[in-house]
């Protein structure tokens, strides 16, 4: 995991580095940070909100900056903020198609081991 970690901040300067070529990247880039949460919860919080805010409504990196935005509010105890973040998340990812394979939904984790629900 150190490593990863390690080659994770490597690429995420790397991008910040050439985002101001791109400012449309600047969102993108704060869900990455979010996500990592380098810099502590109230970091991540921030980070995920910006990117919220700055995506488009139809970008397919919503409903992952929604998801890290409700992950960073289930990390201050805040269930209910986290829990309205996290449908909007799904009802994106399904609006987007995220997690259909070639026109299929992805089938439970479970199913491959033969047995029902």
């Amino acid at each position: 995991m150190r490593g990863a970690t390690v080659a994770a901040e490597r690429w995420l300067a790397a991008a910040e580095r050439s985002a101001a070529a791109d400012p449309s990247l600047a969102p993108r880039l704060a869900v990455l940070r979010a996500a990592m949460c380098r810099d502590g919860v109230g970091t991540m919080l921030s980070d995920a909100r910006s990117a919220v805010a700055g995506l488009a409504g139809d970008d397919q990196w919503l409903p992952l900056a929604l998801l890290v935005y409700a992950a960073a509010h289930v990390m201050l105890g805040d269930n209910e903020r986290a829990d309205q973040l996290l449908a909007d998340a799904v009802a994106g990812a399904k609006r987007d198609g995220l997690g259909e394979d070639r026109g299929r939904r992805c089938e439970p984790a479970h199913a491959h081991l033969g047995g029902g629900s």
